[in-house]
């Protein structure tokens, strides 16, 4: 099921990412999506190292290039 929600001026992350992993706070094909994903995940994970530990991907470039294809679209 796919829906809009109203967040307000200026948020920061959506808060809960989407399930199956990996999947991010971007809504790709947005200019801003990676870097709203990239933010939000260090915020959640007090780093981007234990946001990776948590995805499961051995290094955070495996998890950049993850939140890179997602904000593509592809």
């Amino acid at each position: 099921m796919l829906g809009t929600i109203t967040v307000g001026t200026n948020p920061y992350a959506f808060g809960t990412f989407i399930q199956p992993l990996p999947a991010f706070a971007g809504t790709f094909g947005t200019s801003t999506c990676q870097g709203t994903s990239v933010s939000a995940l260090s915020n959640k994970y007090s780093s981007l190292k234990s946001a990776a530990a948590a995805f499961g991907f051995a290094k955070v470039q495996g998890m950049q290039d993850a939140i890179r294809v997602f904000c593509k679209g592809n």
